[in-house]
């Protein structure tokens, strides 16, 4: 099959649809599928089950750092957030004893190797 600009054009839209689309959480429901590509039960089992960490110990946090956020960053961030709890990837949660707080995940990735 030739590719010509048109043929770009279209696959682009589809692909950017199914990316406004996408919702977190689905792979399991395709898990037939990726037989058609692997054999490999490690991967199947992931796909179907999703990964388990196997912690040696669980992580202990006594105390975390504030890193506030400009107003410019705060608005990109809270946008970004709302478009992944939109999208399913993250859900709301409630603090609870011995949860793991992080703030590398709001910095830009140069800040956060430094610190």
């Amino acid at each position: 099959m030739k590719v010509s600009a048109n043929n770009i054009g279209n696959i682009k839209n589809i692909l950017s649809q199914d990316v406004k689309n996408f919702e977190g959480g689905n792979l399991r429901y395709f898990s037939k599928n990726w037989y058609k590509y692997t054999q490999d039960s490690y991967i199947l089992d992931i796909i179907s089950n999703g990964l388990k960490l196997d912690l040696m110990e669980m992580p202990i946090q006594n105390q975390y750092s504030i890193h506030p956020l400009a107003k410019n960053e705060t608005e990109i961030v809270s946008s970004e957030i709302q478009k992944l709890l939109n999208k399913k990837v993250l859900v709301h949660t409630k603090p609870e004893i011995g949860q793991f707080v992080s703030g590398v995940f709001t910095r830009d990735k140069k800040m956060a190797i430094k610190e």
